[in-house]
């Protein structure tokens, strides 16, 4: 029971991920906006390190029921392991990565983009 739950929360953050990717493949600049303005939130790194604790989490019990139960596994560690990165970076820093990426070139963005498309493409695929 706890699998399906899991493996539909997950189903929900790869469709999510994938349409905010191809949005901002057609839009990056504006994506880049839209994430510095939910980052500078009072409650922005909060939502950050939540979002990756709940799609880490759910990624290790959707894991058993997956098409890539190995894969899932790693990739649900490693994403709380990002979430307690944030945390130990702090708020400063993660604010110069932001405006670094932000700095990227509209090419760039599209190519990091495009890569988190296949990460979404990758967790729906491996989910249903």
């Amino acid at each position: 029971m706890i699998e399906s739950i899991a493996a539909s929360i997950v189903l929900v953050f790869g469709l999510t991920i994938a349409l905010l990717c191809v949005y901002g493949v057609f839009s990056p600049q504006r994506l880049m906006q839209n994430v510095m303005t939910i980052w500078n939130r009072r409650d922005g790194m909060v939502m950050a390190v939540l979002v990756r604790l709940l799609l880490g989490l759910n990624l290790l019990f959707a894991a058993a029921g997956s098409r890539y139960p190995t894969a899932l596994l790693v990739l649900g560690a490693l994403t709380i392991f990002a979430a307690a990165v944030l945390l130990l970076l702090g708020r400063q820093r993660v604010d110069r990565l932001i405006d670094w990426a932000g700095s990227l070139s509209s090419l760039w963005l599209r190519l990091w983009l495009l890569l988190g498309l296949g990460f979404a493409v990758f967790l729906v695929h491996a989910v249903t």
